[in-house]
């Protein structure tokens, strides 16, 4: 496992480089976990997106390693053990339960898919890029907050006293 980290952490920097992202190599050099590596695409989220970044065959072949740290590229997932945060490109598609105070962000690009239901207090707060498309269900006293860039698209279901904001921009990055 952590051999497949170093030649991810390889990969993204040799790609990097080819890109001109100079002030990323640094930190791409400084990880030694996979924690810090997977951070670093939420860190840098515009910069991913925006240039497709690490890339279709990357992220395919180091899926396993990824999906450990919410960063989804392709496949069906429900999810039982939340994480607080998760990435999701290509045609991925997510299904969760937000519930309990619970704060999670949520990023998606190309043509995934969320489906979310959010509820007792919790909150969610969904960025969607090129064609993604959101399902909001919010219940109780939860709080949804979409941000919308591009096709980005979203539907929405509110029950009690719940808030849903969706907000759509015109460019093609938040």
């Amino acid at each position: 496992m952590e051999r497949d980290m170093f030649k991810l952490q390889r990969d993204i920097y040799k790609l990097a480089a080819s890109y001109g992202a100079c002030e990323r190599l640094e930190e791409v050099k400084k990880c030694v976990t996979e924690d810090e590596l997977a951070n670093l695409m939420y860190k840098h989220i515009d910069f991913c997106f925006k240039n497709n970044f690490p890339g279709r065959e990357i992220m395919a072949a180091n899926a396993d390693l990824l999906a450990r740290h919410g960063i989804l590229s392709s496949g069906n997932v429900t999810v039982s053990h939340k994480l607080k945060k998760y990435i999701l490109t290509g045609d991925a598609r997510l299904s969760i339960t937000i519930s309990g105070g619970d704060i999670v962000f949520i990023y998606a690009t190309d043509q995934a898919r969320v489906n979310v239901t959010v509820k007792d207090r919790a909150i969610v707060s969904i960025q969607g890029w090129g064609n993604s498309f959101s399902r909001i269900t919010a219940k109780d006293d939860a709080t949804a907050l979409a941000y919308l860039t591009g096709g980005a698209g979203h539907k929405e279901y509110k029950q009690g006293k719940s808030i849903i904001r969706a907000h759509k921009y015109e460019r093609d990055y938040i």
